[in-house]
């Protein structure tokens, strides 16, 4: 992850509206953003998802948030989860006869769904990764969201469980349902509150609240 703009350490995320940024220290140029338009940063990630779609990616540019559904990503992960415990249904039928092999058959999906869960979300956050670090193919790709700064009245960012958080953008439009990115894990939670940190202290300003 990149960030164009340098953040003190020292300033509080929590309260208030922050002071405006004029001038970032660094610019990513793209074709696919606007004149004038540079990235702040962004992630793709199994650790993001927006609504029931698992694999997501969210980019922050100087004057926009743009959204992305990693649809394919999903699809790969179901089809590999099924590939792991679908032989747990055939056993019973080829091994009926045998009571010790039926007994670990029936035992064999109980294993085999947070193993298969573990093992392709590991994997597909790996080829997330990999793909990620070309951000400028994953702005080209279908947006599901894209907000311009005009329209947020604010971001709010919390905890939900002990390893989950929740990224809120609210409308200044009176009756727009919200948009909330779902995070898993502690490094996506660090990358987004960043980036929203620096997107929010560029002018005008956003009120940007943790909790």
């Amino acid at each position: 992850m990149a960030l164009g703009i340098a953040v003190p350490d020292h300033v509080s995320r929590t309260v208030g509206t922050p002071p405006p940024i004029t001038s970032p220290r660094w610019i990513e140029p793209d074709e696919s953003l606007e004149p004038g338009e540079y990235l702040v940063g962004g992630s793709t990630s199994t650790n993001l998802s927006r609504g029931r779609v698992v694999g997501y990616g969210l980019y922050f540019t100087s004057r926009r948030i743009i959204g992305v559904k990693r649809k394919g990503i999903s699809l790969i992960l179901s089809i590999a989860s099924i590939g792991l415990i679908l032989p747990s249904l055939f056993i019973p039928f080829l091994y009926f006869h045998n009571s010790l092999l039926g007994f670990l058959a029936g035992l064999l999906p109980v294993v085999a769904d947070p193993v298969s869960k573990y093992l392709t979300k590991k994997f597909g956050e790996r080829f997330l990764s990999r793909s990620d670090k070309d951000k400028s193919r994953q702005l080209r790709r279908k947006r599901d969201l894209e907000v311009r700064r005009e329209q947020i009245s604010a971001f709010y960012l919390g905890k939900t469980s002990k390893k989950e958080w929740s990224f809120d953008i609210v409308y200044k439009e009176p009756g727009k349902k919200d948009v909330r990115i779902k995070i898993a894990g502690g490094k996506h939670y660090l990358i987004l509150r960043d980036l929203a940190d620096a997107f929010s202290r560029i002018q005008p300003t956003i009120y940007f609240h943790e909790y």
